[in-house]
């Protein structure tokens, strides 16, 4: 999934992409 698969939470998924790709770690929400 991308970030711009999220529709109400886009927002703060691409803020969590954002941090994920900062710390090199992938979330569940992220797979």
């Amino acid at each position: 999934m991308s970030c711009t698969d999220f529709d109400d939470i886009k927002t703060i998924c691409i803020e969590l992409c954002e941090e994920t790709e900062e710390r090199g770690v992938d979330t569940p929400m992220m797979n």
